[in-house]
């Protein structure tokens, strides 16, 4: 919104000059009437981002169990970027991340029902011993006995597959969440720094350049050196680096969130 009003007041005092070299004779009608049609852009564009910034605050007061913001203003530091090491060792964090120990977790338990599964398998032979008289001639003699359920084998080698088929399964989305895991956090990891590199660029060069050269385009109109047409171009080339500025760095601090939420916790504020 800022930028909007930058815009704005860009606007006032380019008409206001167009309208005062107009009366000297040296400026045409055409000039003035492009001059407060561009005006009139401004402020509807100021005031477009104004009303989406109501609606945006009454939806946040709607987050808190409000229905009217209580707030002013919303504070914030866009240019307050945190430290972030190397990939390696953000990749090593996040497999330690709670999405991941999941999976973990899951695997200790299907490991756990197979082998419970096989141990019954071998519980469920049951050996009788015992001693047997015989009435007609009294004579005694030990008895041995194996007793083993019927089926129970092909049973239990259907549970023991399946529950190794359950191991596997749990092994295999741990593996296929990793590398996606991977794939996310390098992307963000890779593009939060393509996004610093152009904040840096904008805000120590291209800015720099781009204002320098508004103040002489400027200087160069009102002495009549300069047409209408360039003075407005170059206040479009600064406008529009700006706006590319707050971009860059807005998305360089979605990529820094999102590197956060893969690693479970957050990133060392800069000093």
């Amino acid at each position: 919104m800022a930028l909007a009003e930058e815009a704005r007041d860009l606007a006032v005092n380019t008409l206001a000059v167009l309208e005062n070299r107009a009366k000297q004779g040296a400026g045409t009608d055409y000039e003035v009437r492009r001059a407060r049609a561009a005006l009139a852009q401004a402020k509807l564009r100021l005031n477009s981002l104004r009303r989406e910034y109501q609606r945006g605050s009454v939806k946040l007061a709607a987050y808190w169990g409000e229905t009217t913001p209580k707030w002013i203003v919303l504070e914030g530091d866009l240019y307050q970027f945190r430290e972030v090491v190397s990939y390696e060792e953000l990749y090593r964090e996040a497999q330690s991340s709670p999405a991941i120990a999941v999976f973990a977790s899951e695997a200790r338990i299907r490991d756990a029902e197979l082998a419970l599964l096989k141990t019954q398998s071998i519980s469920d032979i049951n050996w009788q011993l015992g001693v047997r008289q015989f009435e007609n001639s009294d004579d005694t003699a030990f008895v041995a006995g194996l007793s083993i359920p019927l089926f129970s084998g092909t049973r239990k080698t259907g549970a023991v597959k399946a529950a190794r088929a359950a191991q596997n399964e749990v092994v295999f989305e741990q593996a296929s969440a990793q590398l996606k895991m991977h794939v996310q956090l390098f992307e963000a990891y890779s593009q939060r720094a393509q996004h610093l590199a152009a904040v840096n660029a904008y805000r120590n060069t291209i800015l720099p350049e781009l204002s320098a050269s508004l103040r002489a385009t400027q200087h160069a109109y009102e002495a009549g050196r300069y047409s209408y047409i360039e003075l407005i171009a170059v206040q479009r080339e600064l406008l529009n680096a700006k706006q590319a500025l707050i971009e860059n760095a807005a998305a360089a601090s979605l990529n820094q969130s999102t590197i956060e939420q893969l690693v479970a916790k957050p990133l060392t504020p800069r000093k």
